[in-house]
C-alpha cells in the first residue's frame, strides 16, 4: 500500500529505509556497505555469486563477492519494537 500523505510504501510492522552513501558501482569484487544504525544485521538477497560480509552485524562493513554483476543486500535492525529494513544494490564491475 502507499500512504497518500508521505508517498511511502508501507509494510505493516516494518519501516523501509533508503540506504544512502553506498556506491552503486564498485570496481573489483570487494565493496563497502553502510547501514543506518550501529547494530543490526546484513543479509545477502540476490546476486550471480556468493557474498561474504567481513562483519555482518556492523552497520559499516565490507562485502566480498565471488563473481562480477549486480548484488542486492538488506540491512535490518529493531528500534522501539519496530523492524527497520534497508535495501541497497551494487554493481561489481571489472572496470
Amino acid at each position: 500500500e502507499t500512504s497518500p500523505l508521505y508517498c511511502q510504501k508501507v509494510i505493516f510492522g516494518s519501516i523501509i529505509e533508503a540506504l544512502t552513501g553506498n556506491k552503486r558501482i564498485q570496481k573489483g569484487l570487494t565493496g563497502s556497505l553502510i547501514g543506518t544504525s550501529s547494530t543490526g544485521n546484513w543479509n545477502f538477497i540476490k546476486g550471480p555469486g556468493k557474498a561474504i560480509f567481513k562483519t555482518p552485524n556492523d552497520s559499516m562493513t565490507y562485502v566480498q563477492v565471488s563473481k562480477y554483476g549486480i548484488y542486492h543486500f538488506k540491512w535490518n535492525y529493531e528500534k522501539n519494537e519496530c523492524k527497520h529494513i534497508g535495501i541497497t544494490s551494487i554493481l561489481f564491475s571489472r572496470r
